[in-house]
């Protein structure tokens, strides 16, 4: 497949900013029908800023990864991608036929296996273009890191340096009260 020249820009100005560095990239798990296109979304990603992309066949999958990622999946009744929470998707899971063991089963019985596991998904509407896609979850990894950065107003206050003889007094409490 040919890239675009836009898509082409993206990677070589990716490529500067981490020169001389080695940046890790988030990993997106991306999971879906490909023959289903109301359901293909989250497979057609290509290009998300700073993160790498996996395309997923079974759920099984997550079990390989132990580091940090995001779950993308297509999920009904959403307008807008959402950052969502595991328990947000599993709540309405129920088995009835063997078709029902998709995703959201496994991440509930995920959910019971290891409790400790804070797994984040990135649901997307139903079909929604590949592209817009892109644009909406590079939204939402913004937001992401910017509440994990601490806030300037929130950094502890530097101690204006004092000068040895003041430092001197107030230690031995020689100062005028």
């Amino acid at each position: 497949m040919k890239k675009r020249s836009g898509e082409k820009r993206e990677e070589k100005k990716n490529a500067r900013r981490t020169k001389g560095k080695r940046a890790r990239k988030l990993l997106l798990l991306c999971f879906g029908n490909p023959l289903l296109p109301e359901d293909a979304a989250a497979l057609q990603l290509r290009n998300v800023p700073g993160c790498r992309i996996k395309r997923c066949n079974s759920p099984e999958q997550i079990l390989q990864h132990a580091g940090e990622f995001i779950i993308v999946d297509v999920v009904q009744g959403l307008r807008t991608a959402r950052l969502l929470k595991a328990r947000d998707v599993t709540h309405r899971c129920k088995a009835v036929t063997l078709h029902d063991f998709d995703l959201g089963f496994f991440l509930k019985l995920l959910e019971k296996l290891e409790p400790q596991r804070d797994i984040n998904l990135i649901g997307l509407p139903q079909g929604i273009a590949p592209r817009k896609a892109e644009k909406e979850i590079a939204a939402i990894l913004k937001t992401i890191k910017a509440r994990r950065r601490p806030h300037a107003t929130t950094r502890p206050k530097k101690k204006p340096q004092e000068n040895g003889l003041i430092a001197y007094a107030s230690k031995n409490n020689l100062t005028q009260g």
